[in-house]
């Protein structure tokens, strides 16, 4: 119950505000935007992935470092399903992805740069979780394939599970 709540408040809240889904997204159907959605998660996980070890190197709290190892480890256990899904509709779908590739570098790059405290690397992994549920959130009623849904849906479930301990932690750090 309580992971609906939250996952209900993240989608809604200005608070909580991430990166919006890409537009490039919402000219796309069928196996296009499939492949088109698991391109930019693919690229959103390895930056995730590497926020997760920067969690875990430069963290001083220790449930920090764990959050950061979970992030880590979930992301690159997710990275093998999602390429492997990918190359069963085909390989990635190059058009636009310049752009948008782009345009996600440029926005999770911050993460991965210079050294963070608790609190930044908390809000780095909230605004990670965040847009990847915006993006799910846009996928759920356009994935064309069976294969795309189910990734969608745990992909939905891990992160309202996961956004739940960061905003717990996130609370209890608030002054």
């Amino acid at each position: 119950m309580k992971r609906q709540a939250l996952l209900l408040a993240a989608l809604s809240s200005a608070a909580w505000a991430a990166p919006a889904a890409p537009t490039e997204l919402k000219g796309l159907s069928g196996v296009g935007f499939d492949r088109a959605f698991l391109g930019l998660v693919i690229a959103q996980h390895h930056s995730a992935a590497a926020l997760g070890k920067a969690a875990q190197a430069q963290a001083k709290d220790p449930a920090v470092q764990r959050f950061g190892r979970t992030l880590a480890a979930q992301r690159e256990a997710e990275l093998i399903i999602l390429n492997a899904t990918l190359r069963r509709l085909g390989g990635p779908d190059l058009t636009g992805a310049g752009k948008v590739t782009q345009g996600l570098s440029a926005t999770f790059s911050s993460w991965r740069s210079g050294s963070k405290t608790d609190p930044q690397l908390i809000e780095a992994m909230i605004t990670s979780r965040t847009w990847l549920l915006n993006v799910c959130t846009l996928a759920l009623g356009r994935a064309a394939t069976p294969e795309v849904r189910t990734v969608v849906r745990d992909l939905l479930k891990t992160q309202a599970d996961s956004l739940a301990q960061l905003h717990d932690w996130r609370a209890a750090h608030s002054p």
